[in-house]
Parts: C-alpha cells; sequence; structure tokens
C-alpha cells in the first residue's frame, strides 16, 4: 500500500472559506482522486493553532500513485487553486511513501 497526503493550513482563519473548501473536499475532489485511482481517503483536522488539515489518500502501490501523478494531479491541483487561490491563505504542502506497517 502507498499513502499520499496533503496538508492544508488556512492562514487567516476565515471560517466560511474553511467550511467552502471541506465542502468541495468531500464532494467532488476526493471522488475525483479516487477515480484516478486512490482507494481510499480520510480526512483529519489537526491540532493547530490555525485551521490544519491532512487529506490522506492510499493507494494499492506506488506504480497507481506514479500514474495518479502522471494522468489526473495536475488538472485536479489547477481546478483546487482555481477555487481556493493562495492568496485567500492556504498553505498546501504534500508528502508520500510506503506504507510498511498497518494495524487497525
Amino acid at each position: 500500500m502507498y499513502r499520499y497526503t496533503v496538508r492544508c493550513e488556512f492562514h487567516g482563519n476565515d471560517s466560511e472559506l474553511v467550511q467552502r473548501w471541506l465542502d468541495w473536499l468531500r464532494d467532488p475532489h476526493i471522488a475525483d482522486v479516487m477515480r484516478g485511482g486512490a482507494r481510499g481517503a480520510e480526512i483529519v483536522k489537526m491540532t493547530a493553532d490555525c485551521p490544519t488539515f491532512e487529506i490522506r489518500y492510499q493507494f494499492a502501490s506506488r506504480e497507481d500513485f506514479d500514474r495518479y501523478q502522471a494522468e489526473f494531479a495536475s488538472a485536479l491541483r489547477e481546478e483546487g487553486l482555481e477555487k481556493f487561490p493562495l492568496e485567500e491563505g492556504l498553505v498546501y504542502s504534500r508528502s508520500d511513501g510506503e506504507v510498511v506497517f498497518s494495524k487497525f
């Protein structure tokens, strides 16, 4: 299994912006990422000084993630930035890696 995490911080503390972003994320964005190859996703509200969320996507393999990156990610990022420009105070970071152990 492979994990892709997108972290978003909202500097400016605009609760209406945060809610609009969460609504868009839930539908349609996560579904679009899943059509691109993700097998699952979760949104985690982090404990932080400003509203901060991590979206943790699961892919079956690194190959599936690489295909998502090559074929889908760019267009989906552009769409997100068009709807929620960085100038509104959003700060994104991304990380990915292989899951070497998981127990639920």
